[in-house]
């Protein structure tokens, strides 16, 4: 899953794809060499080998993530210099996610982004409660917000961490009911919630 994920595009994933299964098959032919009757019953050799390349995997791993990470920021940045003055966007919790640890993407989301769309079909916004906290640490100055939600508990709680929200659009889609429509007036302002029925 590691290469499916991490690398692209879909030319570069099958090749990285089949060289990790050519490499896993040749695992097997190189252990029949080096557990050898000679070396039994302790098999120091095979032992010694299979934790030398087992060390080299996480050294290796550990390059590639910090890698991967230094090129995240990158883009991260690009981003930011490319759409300079963005004020709205859709984007999925699990990209947002991925923001939350760039401090420079974090403050430039909080000034920029006053209207965002996380509406995600059939399934909540939020799954984990650390997910809404770290959402309203981002966006505590969103004032439009379109997601979906499926715990009351997570419904009070962005309208008590979003002080500048003036319209939410929530989708609760474990429900199955009418369309309602309800205002909430909060420092002198209107907070309307649409809450949509589930479409099943």
């Amino acid at each position: 899953m590691f290469p499916s994920c991490n690398i692209s595009p879909y030319t570069k994933r099958a090749t990285a794809l089949a060289f990790m299964l050519s490499i896993g098959s040749i695992g097997g032919v190189i252990s029949g060499q080096l557990y050898t009757s000679q070396d039994a019953p302790h098999f120091i050799l095979g032992h010694a080998i299979n934790l030398g390349f087992c060390t080299l995997s996480l050294i290796a791993l550990t390059i590639i993530l910090i890698g991967l990470h230094m090129e995240n920021r990158q883009r991260d940045r690009l981003i930011l210099q490319e759409a300079p003055k963005i004020s709205s966007m859709m984007i999925s919790i699990r990209a947002l996610e991925h923001f939350a640890y760039n401090d420079e993407a974090c403050e430039y989301l909080n000034k920029m982004i006053k209207k965002l769309d996380i509406y995600k079909y059939q399934s909540s916004s939020f799954k984990f409660h650390h997910q809404i906290e770290n959402f309203c640490k981002i966006f505590s100055n969103i004032e439009q917000l379109k997601c979906n939600i499926d715990q009351a508990n997570d419904l009070l709680y962005l309208l008590n961490h979003l002080p500048k929200l003036s319209m939410l659009k929530a989708y609760l889609w474990k429900i199955n009911d009418y369309d309602y429509f309800y205002s909430w007036d909060k420092q002198e302002t209107e907070l309307s919630i649409w809450i949509n029925r589930n479409i099943s």
